[in-house]
């Protein structure tokens, strides 16, 4: 990531997860703004797709071990579903020309 928009993502993903970090365990809605967040992004971004998976992976990680805590939570759950399928485009090799 290196442009300056890129950096205040940078900055904004790491206070959310000082936020999970504190309160991760208590609260679900840290988890689904930085999914959902993260989600817009890599839909606008112009960073490389390398960067984007790696945001997603990271954010992905962050989701999974939230899991436990908030596996009831439906709007954590969702915003996990989303993230696994913005990944999963990301990750999916290019196909033929025209699909």
């Amino acid at each position: 990531m290196h442009s300056l928009s890129s950096k205040w993502l940078s900055d904004g993903v790491a206070l959310s997860f000082d936020v999970i970090d504190r309160s991760g365990d208590r609260t679900p809605n840290t988890y689904v703004v930085l999914a959902e967040k993260s989600i817009q992004w890599v839909g606008v971004s112009s960073d490389s797709l390398p960067d984007k998976i790696a945001l997603v992976e990271t954010v992905r990680d962050a989701l999974r071990a939230g899991t436990p805590a908030h596996k009831g939570n439906g709007h954590f759950m969702r915003a996990k579903e989303h993230l696994e399928r913005a990944y999963l485009d990301l990750a999916r090799p290019p196909g033929p020309p025209g699909e």
